[in-house]
Formats: C-alpha cells, structure tokens, sequence
C-alpha cells in the first residue's frame, strides 16, 4: 500500500510556532487514528521547496485581489491558493497539503473564515484534498496557538471523515449551509463554529472529538 504524505507549508512570515504546531497536531491525529501506518507527515523544511513556486503563484494572484474591510484590516482570496494546492496534489497523488496562512483569508461563498478543507475529483477520478487555516494576524480574527490548534483539528475531522454520513446517525449530525456537515455531541469539536469566539470558547474547554467522531475517523484511515 502506497504511503500517503501530508505536507505542512506556511505563507511566509507566519511564526513558525503554529507551523510547528501544526506539524504537532497533524502528528497526533495520525498516531490516534491511523493503526496501519498508511499517512506520513512530512516536516515544513523537507516539503517546501518543492512546492514553493506554485504556491507563491497563487499567492501572488491572491495578494492581488487583496480587499481591506470597512474596519480596515486586510484580507487576501485563499481560493487561488487553495487551487494551486489542489493543482500540486492532481499532479502527485501520493502528497496533500495543509497550509498556514499569516493573512485574514476569505473566499467567494465566506465573507472570511478561520480554516477549511476542500475536495474535489481529479481528472483521474481519484479524490483530492487541501486544507487551509489562517492565523489572522492583525486582524479580529487573530488567534493565540490553542485556538489555532483547536480550529485545526476541527478542519482536520473534516478531512478525515469525522460526520461523514455513512458513519453517524442522522440526529448526530448538523448541516450548517456552506459550512458542511458537523457534530451535534455536546462539547465535541466537530460542533459547528462559525465565529472566533466559538473557537476560543471550545479551546479553553480542551475540546476533543466525541467517541462517534473518533469511531468515525477510523474507519476512514482503515478503508
């Protein structure tokens, strides 16, 4: 079975501790899920130079449609990043990408947003995966390492399958619009979010994932 890697890369100018972090986190969520060894979690130093120049094009291109609010704090277009991530993924099958951002990020169906994960099918037929998280520096969405941590694991339940329908019962799940499919366990961290403050207020609560997410989870990393 051929291993899959999950790359961890960062816009530049992001402190290297929520990289880090994320590299830590990622880690954990494999060690506790995936018995048959099949995901490997590559290093920030070990990936980026491979993949910097099509992410800095779409970087580039996302700094481009920059927008700044009626407050005045700054947002760049995550999805030209996130395209170039999911183009760098078609182009090696075995590799996905976690990214971090430094900037406040929006996208066209969310007016801004703390992390997502993005699917599609490739030319081939075969499912591809990105993730993207912002720590939002300098804006009101900036968060403090917990938090981040805690929103990460959030988007990575969603990678990972954690309220896939195939798994829950119906009445465990809850879909939020545009926001997909979450958690209705009290206190687990599949729970929709949609505002930072719900963020920080399940970081300080330690959220986890309920026994019916991690179950879930599981069965995903086994198929």
């Amino acid at each position: 079975m051929m291993t899959q890697k999950i790359g961890i890369i960062a816009q530049e100018g992001t402190n290297p501790a929520f990289v880090h972090g994320t590299y830590h986190v990622v880690n954990n969520l494999l060690n506790s899920c995936d018995n048959a060894g099949r995901y490997q979690v590559f290093e920030v130093k070990n990936i980026v130079p491979f993949v910097r120049p099509l992410i800095q094009k779409g970087i580039q291109q996302a700094i481009s449609e920059e927008r700044y609010t009626q407050r005045g704090y700054r947002q760049i277009n995550a999805e030209p990043i996130m395209n170039g991530m999911l183009e760098y993924s078609a182009a090696h099958p075995d590799t996905e990408l976690v990214m971090v951002m430094n900037d406040s990020i929006y996208a066209s169906d969310l007016n801004y947003f703390l992390g997502v994960n993005r699917k599609c099918l490739s030319r081939l037929g075969y499912l591809l995966n990105t993730t993207i998280i912002s720590c939002g520096k300098n804006s009101p969405f900036e968060m403090d390492p917990l938090t981040f941590q805690t929103v990460l694991m959030h988007e990575l339940g969603h990678r990972f399958g954690a309220t896939d329908h195939q798994n829950r019962n119906p009445g465990e799940l809850y879909d939020y619009k545009q926001l997909g499919t979450h958690c209705t366990t009290p206190g687990c961290i599949m729970n929709v979010a949609n505002s930072l403050r719900d963020g920080q207020l399940a970081a300080r609560r330690r959220a986890t994932y309920c026994s019916a997410c991690l179950r879930a989870m599981k069965k995903e990393f086994s198929r």
